[in-house]
């Protein structure tokens, strides 16, 4: 069986979104050297951009196959994959992952006829004082979500980027990575539409787990 991995970033901003300069230096200072530092290299970035944020650029040199493209095109991709199961994953473009984020994801994945979600237990990065904490354990998906779907002739498969991550539940058919693999960032750079209010996920920050001034980049090296 043939299985095709994708992980999936959009940046589709408003005209008058306030702060792109401060979204793209997260993605640039945090997101893209922890993509780069991944074990397995066999995935396909995904980027979506609109016409507000189309100049985007990656480094050529992070080792695996990167895609950035529009919500349309991305959809045309879809169309002609030629695999038999597609997994889809999530990463925000201001979060970060373990380097073993897509190798864990990759060995849970398994043929099944039907849907089912992955999902893998994460950090808060607190970017105002640079505190670490322990997510609180939720009744819903985590950002970092991946669909496992077969691909079925003549239809475009579902992926997480077409699916409202928080509308996904734990109560469906799921594999669970207990291992904290990925860091969502905490910041006041937010767009009401595309994001996360900062202040719901204030609430739901748990445990603080260090001291001030640690980056995820130094903590990530005691993460077994």
């Amino acid at each position: 069986m043939k299985f095709r991995h994708l992980l999936i970033t959009n940046f589709q901003y408003p005209a008058e979104f306030a702060f792109l300069d401060e979204r793209l230096e997260l993605f640039n200072k945090l997101t893209i050297p922890s993509v780069k530092n991944q074990t397995y290299k066999n995935f396909t970035w995904i980027i979506i951009v609109n016409t507000i944020t189309e100049s985007i650029t990656v480094p050529k040199d992070l080792g695996m196959k990167v895609k950035i493209t529009s919500n349309e095109k991305f959809q045309n991709f879809l169309s002609n994959l030629k695999t038999d199961y597609v997994v889809t994953t999530r990463l925000n473009n201001c979060d970060m992952v373990h380097p073993k984020f897509i190798e864990e994801i990759q060995k849970v994945a398994k043929p099944n006829p039907c849907n089912y979600l992955i999902d893998i237990n994460f950090l808060k990065y607190e970017l105002s004082t640079g505190n670490l904490f322990k997510s609180k354990v939720s009744d819903k998906v985590s950002p970092f979500v991946s669909l496992v779907e077969p691909i079925k002739e003549d239809k475009i498969p579902t992926t997480i980027h077409r699916r409202a991550y928080k509308g996904l539940s734990r109560t469906r058919d799921i594999e669970k990575i207990k291992k904290d693999k990925a860091v969502q960032t905490i910041h006041d750079y937010i767009d009401p539409v595309s994001d996360n209010p900062y202040e719901e996920i204030v609430e739901i920050l748990g445990k603080k787990i260090n001291q001030k001034g640690i980056f995820f980049n130094k903590y990530i090296k005691d993460l077994k």
